[in-house]
């Protein structure tokens, strides 16, 4: 007898709507600083959208993982997993996903997450999804606080929380720049090495590499007897461009799906130090309750990673998480992932007395 086969249905929808403030316009940025930190130097282009949208929108196929404050991968919740599994000591951690993105009207995008029930055999190409903690990122029914750059990578979390009720706080960053990692392989430089992947060239579309994106989002909760805030979970998301967007309902059925990502190594703590220099990207500060593009020597503020007090979650895949918290509504978030040849790209936000204080997005380089 054998062990049950994995294949997968439909679990979870999750829709997400977001918009930057409209009082504010996004600035493509790029900079060549000569120390870390250094000040962005800012372009205005109405162009940085469409791009955007273009790398941004589609039908997007993956894996994810949800790991706990320590980087452990956690496996799925064991009324998702069928018997079967169970009765051979089959520990499921890696959910299949799929991915329908758009952009819409006054520089709204539009995500619908699903989540893929394993199933045994091919009895089952799909289930009645539920509603699940990735429902919603925004919080207190604002519009999330985004960022993006026109390589398709973006940043959205809470533009402000209910520092008395709230509960649950979402932040997501998606990196789609070149030379990411999609296999866990990484350099001794720092980077991570990456099939080639999310570069143009010439030819037809039909002889280019497949195209991959990472998202990691970080999901805090607060600890009610004291007021204080944990970090709860870390899903890190491996996803790779199948197309067009067509809002399909109709998934990859039994032996679909890609290759696991929870048994892969998690990212050297050693690689994520050192002296990390700006190249480029987007910084949004607020200014009189509205988020706007940082002037010509604004800076992105110091990264967690180290400080004090900070949670810092190594993944695989060349990602991390970091999370700082204090107990009045002070937050300092950043996740990034390595790319090759030395390179990360960084999203970070902080948040005062519950409200965002500054968001930014960009690559930096490591100074030799």
């Amino acid at each position: 007898m054998q062990a049950p086969m994995q294949s997968t249905g439909l679990r979870v929808r999750q829709q997400l709507r977001c918009h930057p403030p409209r009082s504010g316009t996004l600035r493509a940025i790029r900079a060549v600083p000569t120390s870390t930190n250094q000040a962005f130097v800012v372009e205005q282009t109405d162009e940085t959208w469409a791009a955007f949208g273009a790398k941004f929108a589609g039908e997007w196929e993956g894996v994810s993982v949800s790991y706990a404050a320590d980087g452990a991968p956690q496996p799925l919740p064991e009324h998702y997993v069928p018997g079967a599994y169970r009765d051979w000591g089959v520990e499921i951690r890696d959910w299949q996903t799929q991915c329908s993105c758009t952009t819409g009207d006054g520089r709204q995008l539009s995500v619908v997450l699903r989540r893929l029930m394993p199933t045994v055999g091919c009895e089952a190409d799909a289930v009645a999804f539920t509603q699940d903690a990735t429902t919603a990122i925004a919080g207190g029914g604002e519009a999330p606080a985004l960022a993006y750059l026109p390589d398709g990578s973006y940043t959205t979390g809470p533009a402000s929380f209910d520092l008395v009720n709230a509960s649950k706080l979402r932040f997501e960053a998606c990196f789609a720049g070149p030379g990411l990692s999609t296999e866990g392989i990484l350099s001794n430089g720092g980077g991570a090495a990456a099939p080639a992947g999310n570069e143009e060239g010439p030819g037809p579309a039909a002889a280019q590499p497949p195209r991959y994106r990472l998202k990691v989002a970080q999901n805090l909760a607060r600890n009610w007897a004291d007021g204080s805030w944990r970090v709860a979970s870390v899903e890190l998301h491996r996803e790779r461009y199948d197309g067009p967007h067509t809002g399909r309902q109709e998934l990859a059925g039994c032996g679909g799906g890609q290759p696991t990502i929870s048994g892969l190594q998690p990212v050297p703590e050693e690689q994520l130090r050192g002296s990390w220099a700006v190249e480029g990207g987007v910084v949004l500060v607020a200014d009189g309750g509205a988020l706007r593009p940082a002037a010509a020597g604004g800076a992105r503020g110091a990264a967690p990673i180290g400080a004090e007090g900070a949670v810092l979650t190594r993944l695989p895949l060349g990602a991390w998480s970091a999370v700082r918290a204090d107990g009045s509504g002070n937050f300092w978030i950043e996740s990034g992932a390595l790319a090759e040849g030395g390179v990360r790209q960084v999203a970070a936000r902080s948040y005062e007395g519950g409200a965002v204080k500054e968001v930014s997005l960009g690559v930096e380089r490591l100074a030799e």
